[in-house]
């Protein structure tokens, strides 16, 4: 599990620079080609969906175990924080949401993980998934659906669309998983 604690707090929510400055001594500029970049997007989300299977298949057939062989320093923020942005915005970690397969797997991976979270995590592991999803979706954050809402009914020329509907998506899973209301 320390491997899996490592990607959770250094790098499932940092882009390439910042994961290279994980692993290097000195601190001087790297450049990544546009290529580098998308291979390591598609490798960190390849395993952030590993990870996702992982405790949907241990959360399904063995919940009350998962907590007991799971150590506490995993059943932490950054796994949360993680699942919530691969919710409402994948993007963000690096998910290509022009791929067909991802834009129709990914919505239903994270819903039934959060579904699955919600009813088999004790209080406190519960409590902290339902503080991030409130963090992530406070008042003035990027993920605030309702700080949108004026630009939509004006018609902004400089409004993201998708970026848009991969929120609606993610406070749609959000709900589905009785996680959207305690945090509004």
């Amino acid at each position: 599990f320390p491997a899996l604690e490592f990607f959770l707090t250094k790098l499932a929510l940092s882009d390439i620079e910042a994961a290279a400055r994980s692993f290097r001594s000195h601190r001087g500029a790297t450049l990544f080609t546009p290529r580098e970049t998308e291979e390591y997007n598609y490798g960190k989300c390849t395993v952030i969906v590993r990870v996702m299977n992982f405790f949907t298949v241990l959360l399904g057939g063995y919940s009350q175990q998962a907590v007991k062989v799971v150590p506490d320093s995993i059943w932490k923020s950054p796994l949360f924080d993680m699942i919530v942005t691969a919710a409402v915005e994948p993007t963000s970690l690096g998910f290509n949401m022009g791929d067909v397969e991802i834009m129709e797997k990914l919505p239903q991976e994270t819903q039934q993980l959060l579904m699955l979270m919600c009813r088999s995590l004790p209080f406190h592991q519960g409590a902290l998934l339902k503080s991030q999803v409130a963090v992530k979706l406070s008042r003035r954050s990027a993920h605030d659906l309702f700080s949108h809402l004026p630009e939509v009914s004006v018609g902004a020329a400089d409004l993201d669309h998708v970026r848009l509907a991969l929120l609606v998506s993610g406070y749609k899973q959000l709900h589905t998983a009785g996680l959207l209301l305690p945090a509004l």
